[in-house]
C-alpha cells in the first residue's frame, strides 16, 4: 500500500472507531472493533474490517447496523477528513481472529493427541 492510502486508512480507522463508540447509540452495535481499513489507491473507497464479540446473530445484527448507519458515519467523518472525495465505506467481517482461535484449537488437539501417544 502506498503512503497516502496507508495514512488515510489509519486515520479512518481511528475516527470510525470513535464515531462507533462515542456517537452511535444503536444497541445492535455490541462489542464491535475496527481491525483495519483498506483504501483504494484513488482514496474513493474504504473497506472497513470489523470484529464483533458475540453470537453469529449478534454479528449479523452489528454488520446490518453499520451498513444502515454508513451515511451517518460518512457524514460525521466529512468535516474531519480533508480529501477531495469522501471515501465510500463498506463494512465487512474480519474473520482473522476467529481463524487464529481455530488454529490454536487445532494445534492444542494435535498436541494432546501427541501426548496420549507417548
Amino acid at each position: 500500500m502506498k503512503n497516502r492510502p496507508r495514512a488515510v486508512s489509519h486515520f479512518l480507522k481511528k475516527e470510525i472507531s470513535q464515531i462507533i463508540t462515542r456517537e452511535m447509540r444503536d444497541p445492535r452495535m455490541g462489542f464491535a472493533t475496527i481491525t483495519r481499513v483498506d483504501m483504494s489507491d484513488d482514496l474513493k473507497h474504504a473497506r472497513v474490517h470489523i470484529s464483533v464479540y458475540g453470537s453469529e446473530r449478534e454479528k449479523d445484527e452489528c454488520l446490518e447496523a453499520l451498513n444502515h448507519a454508513r451515511g451517518y458515519i460518512q457524514h460525521r467523518l466529512s468535516p474531519r477528513i480533508h480529501l477531495k472525495y469522501m471515501p465510500i465505506l463498506s463494512f465487512v467481517f474480519d474473520r482473522s481472529i476467529e481463524y487464529s482461535i481455530h488454529i490454536d484449537e487445532v494445534l492444542e488437539e494435535l498436541e494432546a493427541e501427541e501426548d496420549r501417544r507417548q
